[in-house]
């Protein structure tokens, strides 16, 4: 009985690295605070500070060249300060996105950027089509980065991963035991996406006549889901897990993307903080998925899927 349950819990221990980050010890609690603190950095943190506490939406442009600096000056100090320089690649991939971001959004105001746009004829897929491209340039940079810095596609996950690995219970959460993701995977499939179209037509008091004219639109919709699925798994999950798990650990590593991806979601639906919530859930059992099964193709599904 001992075997298949250690087979089944394997994914989970491949998440380990084999010199296991100790953040009891000093240096491993510093490791582990500078890590929430770059993440909060790179996060919309600021932003909501800004505009929520200071009711001062114009500091956003400050905001983001402040966000670039500290990136920077972070990268600076792992490379130069013993204690943290195991993080270094983590703040690097932070400054690189932020960078990719800041030049996808000067791209965006280009007349080359809105006339391409306009040859889009439909107000709605001109606005997420060019969203999506705008979030699909910033990602590849992003993974090109990654593959500079040395990481193997296994490394940052993006691979299929092994789709049947079994889930790590958590009995907290009411997963007792472990079981099959091709099994734990499709009933959750259901679940979120329910849980979704409830909160979704509750606080978006959907016309269900506007649903009906939208059905030519469905395979529009389908391909952008795709993209920003794709997009938001590589930036929120594969960028941060691959450089986060050698150097705090896997579990909060786990925990560092969760809240991010919640963060992120604060001017999502619905908005604020209760949309915080949802989404760092969201962003925890994605997680969940990544390191249990050593892969993309879980995480996708189940975000393309909301």
């Amino acid at each position: 009985m001992a075997a298949p349950q250690q087979a089944q819990t394997a994914g989970w221990q491949s998440a380990q690295t084999t010199n296991k980050p100790d953040v009891s010890t000093e240096r491993g609690r510093i490791v582990l605070v500078a890590a929430w603190a770059m993440m909060l950095v790179f996060s919309i943190a600021p932003d909501i500070i800004a505009q929520e506490v200071l009711h001062n939406p114009g500091v956003s442009s400050l905001v983001t060249g402040s966000r670039i600096a500290v990136l920077f000056l972070a990268v600076v100090v792992c490379l130069t300060w013993a204690p943290v320089r195991a993080l270094l690649k983590y703040p690097a991939v932070l400054l690189v996105f932020a960078l990719a971001q800041e030049a996808m959004t000067r791209l965006s105001n280009t007349s080359w950027w809105h006339d391409g746009l306009g040859n889009l004829t439909d107000p709605f897929v001109r606005f997420y089509f060019g969203t999506q491209m705008w979030k699909l340039g910033g990602t590849l940079i992003v993974i090109a980065a990654l593959f500079a810095l040395g990481f193997r596609r296994s490394d940052i996950f993006l691979v299929p991963g092994n789709i049947r690995a079994a889930i790590r219970p958590e009995r907290w959460m009411g997963f007792p035991k472990p079981e099959p993701w091709t099994s734990f995977g499709g009933k959750w499939l259901i679940f979120l996406s329910i849980g979704m179209a409830v909160i979704l037509g509750f606080f978006g008091r959907i016309d269900p006549t506007a649903l009906l004219l939208a059905l030519p639109l469905l395979p529009v919709v389908l391909l952008l889901a795709a993209l920003n699925a794709f997009s938001e798994e590589v930036t929120y999950r594969s960028a941060q897990l691959g450089p986060l798990v050698p150097a705090v650990g896997a579990r909060q590593a786990w925990w560092l993307t969760a809240v991010l991806f919640g963060t992120m979601h604060f001017y999502g639906v619905p908005y604020g903080v209760g949309g915080v919530v949802l989404a760092t859930f969201m962003g925890w059992f994605l997680g969940k998925a990544m390191l249990e099964t050593r892969g993309f193709f879980w995480p996708w599904v189940l975000h393309f899927s909301q």
